[in-house]
C-alpha cells in the first residue's frame, strides 16, 4: 500500500462530510499535499538509486579501442566529410575517432564527468538519446558553417553538458546542488570558448569546429528538454508545452540542415 492510499484510509473528503469545519478541510488538503510531496520525493530517490551509470564508460572503452586500431584509411572512412555527405553513417560514426591523445583523453573525461549524474538521475537510455542526437546534428551544423572533414566526439560532449541545464529545468524542486551544477556548466562553456579563442590564434591545427560545438549545444538544450523526464508531478502539466516547443523547434531544424545539405553545390562544401 503506498503513502496515497494510506490517506484513503484514514482521511474521509470533507465534500463527503457534512459536518466538517473550514479547519479540518485545511488540515486535509495539508495532508494530503504533504503526502504527494513524499512520493515525488520517493519516486525520484528510487529512480536515481537504482540506474547504474555504464553507458559512457562503454562509450568510452570503444572510442579508446577505435584510436588505437584505426589505420589512415579507416579514419577516412569514417570522418565527417563534406565532399562524401551522401554516406550516412559518417554523421555518426565519427564521433569514434580524435586527432590525437589529448583530444581523446579530454573528451573521453569530460563526457565521463558530465554523463555520470545524468546516467544515474535520467537513465542511460536518455542520456544516449542527447549525446548521439547532440553529436549528429553537431555534424549536420558542421558541414553548413565550417564545411571541413572533422572527427572527435565535441559535438556530442557539448550537447552533454548544455543539456544539465535543461534537466535542471525539469526538475528543479528535487535535484540537489542546483546552483554549484549551473555555475559548473557555465565555467565549462566559457573555459571552452577561451580556450577555443587561444588555439585559434596560437595553434590552427587541429582544427577546432565552432559550428559543431555550437550545433551540439543547442541540441543539447532541445533533446534534453524532449528526452529528460520530468519527475516532478506538480510542474509536468505546464512543462509538456515545453518539451512540444523543443520537439517541435529540433525538428524544424533538423529537417532545414538536411535539406540545405542536400541542395547545396558542391563548391560550397569545397574551401
Amino acid at each position: 500500500m503506498d503513502g496515497r492510499e494510506a490517506v484513503s484510509d484514514h482521511l474521509i473528503s470533507p465534500a463527503t462530510t457534512p459536518g466538517s469545519t473550514n479547519d479540518e478541510e485545511r488540515g486535509l488538503t495539508g495532508a494530503v499535499l504533504k503526502n504527494d510531496k513524499h512520493i515525488i520525493n520517493r519516486k525520484w530517490d528510487t529512480a536515481v538509486w537504482n540506474l547504474a551509470p555504464c553507458f559512457m564508460i562503454i562509450v568510452s572503452i570503444i572510442q579508446i579501442l577505435t584510436f588505437l586500431l584505426a589505420d589512415d584509411q579507416t579514419n577516412k572512412l569514417l570522418r565527417v566529410d563534406p565532399v562524401q555527405r551522401q554516406e550516412l553513417w559518417r554523421y555518426l560514426s565519427y564521433m569514434l575517432l580524435h586527432w590525437g591523445k589529448t583530444h581523446l583523453a579530454l573528451n573521453v573525461a569530460i563526457q565521463c564527468v558530465l554523463a555520470l549524474p545524468l546516467e544515474v538521475e535520467q537513465g542511460g537510455l536518455r542520456t544516449l538519446v542527447v549525446y548521439v542526437g547532440g553529436g549528429v546534428f553537431g555534424a549536420l551544423g558542421a558541414c553548413l558553417l565550417q564545411p571541413q572533414p572533422m572527427v572527435g566526439a565535441s559535438a556530442g560532449v557539448y550537447s552533454l553538458l548544455i543539456s544539465h541545464l535543461a534537466h535542471l529545468y525539469l526538475n528543479f524542486n528535487l535535484v540537489k546542488y542546483k546552483k554549484y551544477r549551473v555555475f559548473s556548466v557555465c565555467v565549462l562553456a566559457v573555459s571552452d570558448i577561451c580556450f577555443y579563442a587561444f588555439h585559434s590564434k596560437t595553434a590552427r591545427h587541429p582544427p577546432i569546429s565552432l559550428g559543431a560545438h555550437t550545433s551540439g549545444g543547442l541540441a543539447g538544450v532541445l533533446l534534453g528538454l524532449i528526452a529528460y523526464e520530468c519527475y516532478d508531478n506538480e510542474a509536468v502539466m505546464y512543462k509538456k508545452y515545453v518539451k512540444y516547443f523543443a520537439f517541435t523547434a529540433m525538428v524544424l531544424l533538423t529537417i532545414a540542415s538536411i535539406i540545405a545539405i542536400s541542395v547545396l553545390p558542391l563548391s560550397f562544401f569545397i574551401r
